[in-house]
Parts: structure tokens; C-alpha cells; sequence
């Protein structure tokens, strides 16, 4: 369940991202064009000065003052140029992007309508375990009874342990041949190493 939150979350943060990202590149874009319409705004007067001017060394520092003007001009158009293609391919990402995320809102959902029946089935399972169990309880001998009562509250699940091939299943802790013997008489018999009610 975790998983599937975190990924769902991943992919609305990346949708969010990426439009904001978006908005800052239109941004800085509108700014390149004020910039570019202030530099030509420029340009024209200079060029409006420049015919205005008479002396060598205004004309000469005029015409400086234009070509770095132009020059500026020419770096904003580039600029521009490539602010644009990059967010015509950033908005192309968009729809991309929307999609995952609403195909995992779809699987999303999907899962929490299985794990929502795999939960109801695992409830009725246990109901009828415990049923089971207490009845099984029940049939049991006073003194098993509170031996594995004392031994429940002692492991929990692991409050039994298989003797197989006369091993213990919970220390595999060899067991001596009497101990055996006596289990598979129906005795109730608990490993001496760990505890656990034995059974065959």
C-alpha cells in the first residue's frame, strides 16, 4: 500500500513540477522580450542620433554604441530562440506526464478495491480459525489447556514447535529418544531447550 502512495505521490509531484517549471520558462521568456523590445527601442535611436551627428568621433562613438546594441540584440534573439524550443518540448512532456499519473491513480484504485477483498476474505478466514480454535480448545484437557494458554501468552504463534525426525523446529535442538517416544504416545511434552509444546 505504501509503495503504490509513494509512486502515486511521485508522479502528481513530477505533473506539478513540470508545470511549474513551465511557467518559469514563460517567464524568463516575456523577460527576454522586454529586454529584446527595450534593446531595439534603443537601437533605433541611436540610429535616429546618428544621423544627426556631424563630428568624426561622435559619429565613430555612435556607431559603436549601435553595433554593441546589435550585438545585444542578436544574443536575445538566440536566447529567445532557444527559451522556445525548449518549452515546446518541456509541454509536449506535459501530457506524458498526466497520463502516468492517472493511469497509477487508476491502478491505485484498482488495488485498494483488491486489497479491500482480500482483506474482508482474510477476516472471515480468521473468524473461522478462531471459531475452530476455540473449539479445539475446548476438547482439551483441563491441564492442556493452561499449558497452552501459558505458552501462547509465553510465544505468541510460536508457541508450538514440529518435532521432525526428532528435532526440534524451533532451536533444532536434538531430542532424546524417551522425549519421542512419549510424544508419539500422545503425552504432552515441551522441548527442554526452548520451550515450545512438541508435536509430531
Amino acid at each position: 500500500m505504501k509503495a503504490h502512495q509513494t509512486k502515486l505521490a511521485n508522479q502528481e509531484k513530477a505533473v506539478k513540477e513540470a508545470k511549474e517549471d513551465l511557467i518559469k520558462r514563460k517567464a524568463a521568456v516575456r523577460d527576454l522580450e522586454n529586454r529584446l523590445r527595450a534593446s531595439s527601442d534603443l537601437l533605433v535611436r541611436h540610429q535616429q542620433q546618428l544621423d544627426t551627428l556631424t563630428a568624426p568621433n561622435q559619429v565613430e562613438a555612435k556607431e559603436h554604441d549601435i553595433a554593441n546594441t546589435k550585438a545585444i540584440i542578436a544574443q536575445l534573439e538566440d536566447e529567445i530562440l532557444t527559451a522556445l524550443t525548449e518549452i515546446d518540448e518541456h509541454t509536449k512532456q506535459i501530457p506524458e506526464l498526466e497520463k502516468q499519473w492517472a493511469d497509477g491513480q487508476t491502478q491505485f484504485a484498482t488495488y485498494q478495491k483488491e486489497a479491500a477483498i482480500r482483506l474482508e476474505s482474510l477476516q472471515v478466514e480468521l473468524t473461522q480459525a478462531t471459531q475452530s480454535l476455540a473449539q479445539i480448545e475446548a476438547s482439551l484437557p483441563a491441564e492442556a489447556r493452561s499449558l497452552l494458554t501459558r505458552l501462547v501468552k509465553a510465544y505468541g504463534a510460536d508457541a508450538l514447535a514440529h518435532a521432525e525426525k526428532g528435532v526440534c523446529s524451533q532451536c533444532h535442538t536434538q531430542l532424546p529418544q524417551q522425549m519421542i517416544l512419549d510424544l508419539n504416545s500422545g503425552k504432552l511434552i515441551c522441548c527442554h531447550s526452548c520451550g515450545r509444546l512438541l508435536y509430531a
